[in-house]
């Protein structure tokens, strides 16, 4: 099990970037590498979980080195087979076996077959809620493993892709689970680990009085991930990383 308190989000979560051309044979011969399972809506061409399971499929270009995921995905669960589906194809080129349940996919026999697990629900269809918030089954996927964790008497750590739930309660309770059961989960955009062009060389405990975080899109989609970025860079100012105290949101009328 790791240490909640061992290290920061930022050092926690080091390492995701870019890059799938390598031949499935690379790997042949690598042993005693944690098991990663990969829990997904769907998989086709620059999908999320295309953009970040090619990172832990094959070695990946970092600020211009080649660099090892040190890990092995083992298998994967896909809930949804659009077209342009990639899942098959993934499947037998790598040699990940595709499941038919999320129980399956993590687990045999009462015990665990992976070392972690990998959550991606976004990108899918889904029904709208009334706030026209897609309604992605994150909240399900975690509680399947949660349900597998507590018949196995064992759990591992667990990476939601983006926010937990499009409601609170759902949200809560995906964190209280992991309070419950003693897993380490994190969630949230992966878009603060990528290589920054050109880097902003901030010096660690400078003061900022303001910053400004820009993108396009929604804002379930994107929003997200220009806080985070954003939150990502200012956790170096002076103060470190006292988190956000309070949110305000602007409309244009």
């Amino acid at each position: 099990m790791y240490n909640h308190n061992s290290m920061t989000r930022r050092s926690a979560m080091a390492g995701i970037a870019a890059g799938t051309c390598i031949a499935p044979d690379l790997f042949a011969g690598r042993r005693n590498r944690p098991r990663v399972a990969v829990i997904l809506t769907e998989l086709r061409f620059r999908s999320h979980a295309y953009n970040i399971m090619e990172n832990f499929i094959a070695p990946f270009l970092f600020r211009g080195k080649l660099v090892d995921p040190s890990v092995d995905l083992v298998s994967m669960y896909v809930d949804q087979h659009p077209d342009g589906d990639m899942s098959k194809v993934v499947s037998e080129k790598f040699q990940i076996p595709i499941y038919d349940s999320i129980a399956e996919t993590i687990s045999s026999d009462n015990s665990l077959t992976c070392d972690a697990i990998l959550l991606i629900g976004e990108h899918g269809t889904y029904p709208l809620n009334q706030r026209g918030q897609v309604m992605y089954p994150r909240h399900q996927f975690l509680k399947e493993c949660v349900d597998v964790f507590a018949k196995c008497s064992s759990s591992v750590p667990v990476f939601n892709d983006k926010h937990l739930s499009y409601q609170w309660y759902k949200a809560s309770q995906m964190y209280q689970w992991s309070k419950q059961l003693q897993f380490p989960m994190m969630a949230g955009s992966s878009v603060p680990l990528a290589q920054q062009i050109t880097p902003l060389n901030l010096k660690p405990g400078a003061p900022i009085a303001e910053s400004v975080s820009v993108h396009g899109g929604g804002i379930e989609s994107y929003d997200f991930h220009a806080l985070e970025v954003l939150q990502s860079i200012v956790e170096s100012r002076q103060g470190a990383e006292t988190g956000v105290a309070t949110v305000q949101l602007l409309e244009r009328r």
